[in-house]
């Protein structure tokens, strides 16, 4: 499935060209985080409505951003929450949602808006949240910034406990109940949220031979490259991710995935030059892969790089604050996944 908001209004759209909804959000401003339910028959999204006060990031003021959630079929929408809301991701059973609160991450019941769970992580920044569920929803994930440094916070429902990991994280991604991959800007690890053990996932071994792969598809030298690594998704038994390339003023970027043991390496997407990929997500049929593409040499702030939710997660818009503007064009390509391996989760 695929969500865009262009001119007020919200249309999501099956990848096979089958149902198709429009919600009109006109009343609605700053929309942006946009969120699919598993079932895909619901959108989280977090946006300003009546007199609310936009945020403002020079300012450094969140504004009146609130969650609401609009039923596909009948086009309704709904407040759930009266306060301070980004972020917003479904557990799988649809049920309930977790969302940024400006000092941390509340939990509420999706039919009722009542509150579940919260937990408090610190001061509001405007750095992204990344709040996320664990597959079988006992833990609920977060990015928490101490200065320009990220942690991996994780909230046990069931023991209501809170735990700021060491491990310094621009990305990550749940491979398991218990165990996060991540990226630290030129590797890649694993962490166990339960004991705090952090491990390289991504050798140096390793992702020579992954400059080597790219290098010998597009024109770049395999010499004195500089390189770049994040976005890790765990599925079905690989880790996907992204990897930027630059030797000598020429670029590249390609979108990859290893087994999780390291080994079977595949490129999916790739492009050099001034064309090259935003970002990636897993679509949620689970055999998709939805690439985002633009033209390095057009103009992006902070505010305006993202257009697109795809998929289940609320990962589309992963570099700052940035409300889904209304006049972006971005490009997309499509993927077909390879046939699933052992699943990692265990």
């Amino acid at each position: 499935m695929l969500a865009r908001l262009d001119d007020g209004r919200l249309t999501v759209r099956s990848v096979d060209g089958g149902r198709s909804h429009v919600v009109d959000l006109g009343p609605y401003r700053s929309i942006s985080s946009v969120a699919l339910d598993p079932s895909a028959a619901r959108v989280a999204f977090t946006a300003v409505s009546g007199s609310g006060r936009e945020p403002d990031v020079g300012a450094n003021k969140p504004g009146d951003l609130r969650l609401f959630v609009a039923e596909l079929e009948a086009g309704h929408v709904r407040m759930l929450s009266k306060g301070y809301a980004h972020d917003p991701a479904w557990f799988l059973d649809g049920m309930r949602v977790a969302f940024h609160h400006s000092r941390g991450v509340t939990v509420v019941d999706v039919e009722t808006g009542r509150e579940c769970d919260s937990f408090e992580m610190g001061r509001f920044t405007w750095g992204p949240p990344s709040v996320s569920v664990s597959p079988r929803g006992g833990r609920v994930a977060a990015i928490k910034w101490r200065g320009d440094d990220r942690k991996i916070a994780v909230y046990d429902l069931a023991n209501r406990t809170l735990t700021i990991h060491r491990p310094s994280c621009f990305h990550y991604s749940w491979a398991s109940e218990t165990q996060v991959v991540y990226a630290g800007g030129t590797s890649i690890s694993t962490l166990d949220v339960v004991t705090g053990k952090s491990s390289l996932w991504l050798t140096k071994a390793t992702m020579s031979g992954v400059v080597s792969a790219v290098c010998e598809l597009v024109s770049l030298a395999n010499m004195n490259v500089s390189h770049h690594v994040g976005s890790p998704v765990a599925h079905a038994g690989r880790i996907y991710f992204m990897t930027w390339l630059s030797s000598a003023g020429q670029r590249a970027s390609a979108v990859m995935s290893l087994g999780y043991t390291g080994s079977d390496l595949r490129v999916h997407a790739l492009a050099e030059g001034a064309r090259m990929l935003r970002s990636f997500t897993l679509l949620n049929d689970a055999k998709t892969l939805c690439v985002t593409y633009e033209d390095v040499n057009r103009f992006n702030t902070v505010i305006h790089q993202g257009s697109l939710f795809v998929g289940e997660h609320a990962m589309a818009i992963p570099d700052g604050f940035a409300p889904l503007p209304r006049f972006a064009t971005p490009q997309f390509g499509f993927h077909a996944l390879p046939a699933a391996d052992e699943s990692v989760a265990k």
